[in-house]
Parts: C-alpha cells; structure tokens; sequence
C-alpha cells in the first residue's frame, strides 16, 4: 500500500520472489541481507527512494507513487494504473504500475539511486 492504494497484492512467494511494482523493489532492497559464506557474492538491488513522501491529504494524480519512481512517464500522471493480474504473474498477484519491474529479486548492474545528496554522503564516508 502506498498513500492509501493498494499497489500489489499477492501470496508470500510472488511478492518475495517476483515483485511487479517498483515500490514494491524499493521495499525490498530496505531488508539487510546476511552473508552466509565467502562464496555468496550475489546481491540484491539497493533503491534509495528521493524527496518526500506526498501528503495523503492531498495525494499527487495518476499512480500516487510517480513522483519518487524512476520508471514514471506521462500516463503515470494523468491515469491511476488499474490493479490488474499482469503476464507472468501467479493467479492472485495483482500489480498497479503502467511500467512494471521485470518479475525478479536479482541485483541489477549498478544500484539505483534516486537521491544525489545520498550519493554524495557515501562518497564522502569513502575518502
């Protein structure tokens, strides 16, 4: 739920381990992993969301999370995306996004960072 609108719905599974929406992965990558051996190198993504959360009072039009998504285009603003079972989604996952995510946990190339200023305090704590 994301400003009082349900944006994903599913069993324990496919929200896990095959989450749609972007809020959804930026929800995810927030829970810390832990490392059990050398060799599990792999990773999941890292999301920083940026700016604030807008007001429930007076929520932003279209899809409520547009204005901190990097996936955000023109339709995320003038149409609230429908709660809808997508391709490639088990029966009773239903997903709210115009652009959703690939159905994975995997890590991505590099991290998304949507905050320059969160940029420029790690890059000041590796000095």
């Amino acid at each position: 739920m994301y400003l009082g609108k349900i944006i994903e719905v599913g069993d324990r599974d496919s929200i896990y381990t095959r989450p749609r929406h972007p809020y959804t992965h930026a929800l995810l990558s927030a829970v810390p992993e832990v490392n059990l051996t050398e060799e599990d190198t792999g990773g999941r993504e890292r999301i920083r969301l940026a700016g604030d959360v807008p007001s429930p009072i007076s929520p932003p039009s279209g899809c409520r999370f547009r204005t901190r998504c990097w996936k955000a285009q023109d339709k995320c603003a003038t149409e609230e995306p429908p709660l809808i079972r997508l391709s490639g989604n088990h029966e009773g996952h239903l997903t709210a996004c115009h652009f959703p995510e690939e159905p994975t946990i995997e890590a991505r190339d590099e991290d998304i960072v949507l905050d320059p200023a969160l940029v420029a305090l790690e890059e000041e704590g590796t000095d």
